[in-house]
C-alpha cells in the first residue's frame, strides 16, 4: 500500500485557472467531455443549457480579453466533434450506469461556489 498522499493545488503548471492554455483545454474538453459522456436522454435535454452556458462563457471571456483563446477552443472543439461522436458510441456503448444514477450526482448549480484557498 502506497504511503506518499500528493494534494493537487491545480493550475501550478499551466500559469493559473485563466492563463490562455487552461482556458483553451479546459473549454475545448469541456464541449468533447458533453458530447462523449452524457448519456441519450440527458444530452438531449440538457444541450440546449450547454449551448447557452458556452455563448456566456465566450462573452465572458472576450470581455476580459480573451477572446481569441476562447474563439480558438470552441472552433476546435467544433471541429473535433465528428471524432468525439464515434468516442461516444463506444463509451455510451459500454455505459453500465443507468441514466438516473447518472443525473443524480451531477452537480445542478449554475455557479460553482467557490472555494476560499
Amino acid at each position: 500500500m502506497p504511503q506518499s498522499v500528493v494534494h493537487h493545488v491545480g493550475s501550478g503548471t499551466t500559469g493559473g485557472k485563466n492563463s490562455d492554455f487552461s482556458v483553451y483545454h479546459g473549454h475545448r474538453n469541456l464541449v468533447w467531455m458533453f458530447v462523449k459522456d452524457m448519456p441519450g436522454l440527458l444530452f438531449w435535454l440538457l444541450l440546449p443549457l450547454h449551448v447557452v452556458l458556452n455563448l456566456v462563457s465566450i462573452a465572458w471571456f472576450v470581455l476580459c480579453g480573451q477572446g481569441g483563446v476562447i474563439l480558438r477552443a470552441k472552433r476546435d472543439a467544433l471541429l473535433g466533434l465528428p471524432k468525439m461522436w464515434c468516442k461516444r458510441q463506444q463509451i455510451q456503448k459500454g455505459r453500465i450506469v443507468s441514466i438516473g444514477e447518472i443525473w443524480r450526482v451531477l452537480d445542478k448549480r449554475l455557479l460553482p461556489i467557490r472555494r476560499k484557498t
